[in-house]
């Protein structure tokens, strides 16, 4: 029973504070290291069909981590209350595949964009379409809205950066310089800069207000799949499919840090509400982050495969992963992650100094922000549905992006954090910390930033130690687990097991795989003696070594090797290979489908404009002996390309979903040859 005179305060970091409210003293405090150590840190909430037919996208809103929007190749848009079974809103009116959503921060209107190109922009409330946009000539494959006005900015296949006014229902601006698709943009938290990632193994910051490129990043060896804004700091991170999470100082535009590779490919970052940590989600993990300088404070086991988004509220990081119809949300306890919990006092005072100290050096968003009343933007003279449309100079863009005055509004609803199951087995018992009477520090303001301010809360803990342990803990063994139900019954087992060598544990497992066996020693062969073949000067040997072999699954796995150093390329090795890569446009296997795509626009993208110089250059007089040949193989190349687009343009028809996607990019990568 306590006092009357004291009150018990619990603080996220895993302190009691037991304090005199008179003399606002903390006369003890308490420290547990796993309350919650009955419960689960990660867990699968629910998994249920969200579409007819194979789901494309999905998004969870950033403000209550309780609303999730799915969209699919049904054409329709799903609205589901995370935690429940049944779909609470369904949005129709796409006329093809819904490819991207995305919600905005009050989590009243939802943005769609379809594999036709065309975005819808809904409000829930009314449960309408309230703007059709069209412009884009290829599917979309992000989307996200400005913080401070009615725009809506989109990537898409067809390399372009766009930003809609919905009002106008038009594009304002339009952004050239990705070679590749676009996979992910995001707009800064100040509303002035907008960046965006690209399968060219770039990352480009556009300045909305200047109305062009700021700056490319170019530090990825293979495509950029993931980015994010820092909350406050000017800060960008950015994952790829080299498996590496990279930090960029915006102040500097340099490069911070870089994550060792993971081993599986980031799919998905988020950055701590109060800016420290992030958090990477890949196929099978969860990873927590630092970057100045780079180390990785905590990693969990999280099966959760194809991550689509991520949030983060009351504590508890909500992301949800696709598969086939099926959608699947799962719950990670912050507090149970490092440098949240289980780090002693010296590391964590060692991080929180660390955190500190990289935000004093860096400029803040918050601090940027102009202040000006909210103004009308000018007409603009583009066409929504000219490609060609660049801003003008009777765009007022700083008048357009100018920071909006917030409106007050009733506070948002307080939602409890999900329960967390028990776990499988039990863990270490409670570990108890009892610190010595300490004067509790003042209440301050101060425009620092929240990690500051948890570095200040964090101050009063410091003080000898003397642990008390709750439960004796003289266990030998794990609890609940009987262990002879493992072992061997009888000393004759035993002996027998002794005996064993892994040449006769071989031969006791071998009957029944002697086909698959014989066809990856086969491969096997087949790779060491392209690998024999491969000179680092030319990999033309190597290629028609591959060839020769005529082993479908060797080209692919020598193909998926050139598409990620693109300066193996050169004609030759285009005329050697195209052959094979309309074959494999046709095979029956997905992957084969998809590295042949990439190596098509991959020779598309660094040779086409050689291939259409070439052929219509006029003739010279006398005799080049180099020019002629290169004027044949130009030809021969392009004669090859064209076969390969009649049998992408049949394939078309034939196939749907992340196939048919990757073949209609193709499509579109071949209009180099209308022009």
């Amino acid at each position: 029973m306590v006092n009357a005179c004291a009150v018990v305060k619990c603080a996220n970091d895993k302190l009691i504070f037991i304090q005199n409210v008179r003399s606002f003293k903390c006369f003890f405090l308490v420290h547990y290291e796993k309350m919650t150590a009955a419960t689960k840190r990660a867990w699968k909430l629910q998994e249920f069909p969200a579409h007819g037919a194979k789901v494309n996208c999905a998004a969870i809103g950033q403000s209550t981590g309780r609303v999730m929007v799915t969209g699919g190749d049904d054409r329709k848009v799903n609205v589901w209350s995370i935690g429940k079974p049944n779909v609470i809103m369904t949005l129709t009116g796409h006329t093809s595949a819904v490819e991207a959503v995305r919600l905005d921060t009050a989590e009243e209107r939802v943005v769609t964009g379809s594999r036709s190109g065309t975005l819808k922009v809904w409000d829930l409330e009314q449960h309408k379409i309230l703007r059709t946009l069209t412009g884009h000539k290829a599917n979309i494959r992000c989307l996200d809205i400005h913080p401070y006005g009615d725009f809506v900015v989109s990537g898409s296949s067809d390399t372009f950066v766009k930003v809609w006014d919905v009002r106008r229902k038009g594009c304002i601006f339009t952004y050239r310089g990705h070679t590749d698709c676009i996979n992910c943009l995001r707009v800064s938290p100040d509303g002035r800069w907008v960046v965006s990632c690209s399968d060219d193994s770039t990352a480009r910051l556009w300045d909305l207000t200047a109305g062009k490129q700021f700056h490319s990043f170019k530090d990825f060896s293979g495509p950029v799949e993931w980015l994010e804004f820092h909350p406050n700091e000017f800060l960008l991170a950015a994952c790829g499919a080299d498996r590496t999470t990279k930090f960029w100082d915006l102040e500097t535009l340099q490069l911070i840090s870089s994550t060792e590779p993971e081993s599986s490919p980031v799919r998905c970052i988020k950055f701590h509400p109060d800016g420290n940590p992030l958090f990477t989600g890949g196929q099978d993990s969860l990873r927590v982050y630092g970057w100045e300088p780079s180390c990785c404070f905590d990693a969990i086991p999280v099966p959760w495969g194809k991550v689509a988004d991520l949030s983060i509220v009351n504590n508890q990081l909500v992301s949800t992963s696709l598969y086939q119809t099926l959608a699947s949300v799962w719950i990670v306890d912050v507090t149970r992650l490092k440098p949240f919990s289980g780090m002693s006092e010296n590391e964590g005072l060692a991080a929180e100094k660390n955190s500190e100290e990289a935000f004093s050096g860096r400029k803040s968003f918050a601090k940027e922000k102009p202040t000006s009343p909210p103004a009308t933007p000018q007409k603009s003279s583009n066409d929504e549905n000219n490609e060609n449309a660049e801003p003008t100079a009777g765009d007022d863009k700083e008048e357009i992006f100018k920071t909006k005055d917030a409106l007050l509004q009733t506070p948002p609803k307080k939602f409890e954090p999900f329960p967390a199951p028990p776990e499988d087995t039990p863990d270490p018992p409670v570990s108890v910390v009892i610190r010595k009477q300490v004067p509790a520090r003042p209440k301050t303001t101060s425009t620092t930033s929240k990690s500051s301010r948890a570095a200040d809360a964090s101050e009063p803990h410091r003080g000898d130690d003397a642990k008390v342990s709750l439960v004796p803990h003289d266990r030998n063994k794990p609890a609940g687990l009987d262990a002879e139900e493992f072992l061997l019954k009888n000393k004759a087992q035993k002996a027998q097991a002794i005996r064993l060598t892994s040449e006769a544990a071989k031969k006791k497992i071998e009957p029944g795989h002697h086909a698959m066996s014989s066809v990856l020693q086969s491969r096997i062969s087949h790779l060491q003696l392209v690998r024999a073949a491969w000179s680092p000067d030319s990999v033309k040997s190597a290629v028609r070594v591959a060839l020769d072999q005529d082993d479908d699954s060797v080209i692919v796995d020598l193909l998926g090797i050139l598409c990620l150093k693109h300066s193996l390329w050169s004609l030759e090795v285009c005329n050697l290979v195209l052959p094979k890569l309309g074959y494999l446009l046709s095979a029956k296997y997905d992957s084969y489908v998809l590295v042949a795509c990439k190596a098509v626009k991959l020779i598309l993208r660094n040779f086409a404009s050689v291939i259409m110089g070439n052929l219509a250059a006029p003739p010279t007089s006398g005799i080049d002996i180099n020019r002629e040949e290169r004027y044949a193989k130009c030809k021969t190349c392009h004669s090859l390309l064209q076969e390969v687009r009649r049998t992408a343009i049949e394939r078309q028809s034939q196939v749907v979903g992340k196939i048919g996607s990757a073949v209609r990019e193709l499509k579109v990568a071949f209009a180099v040859f209308d022009s």
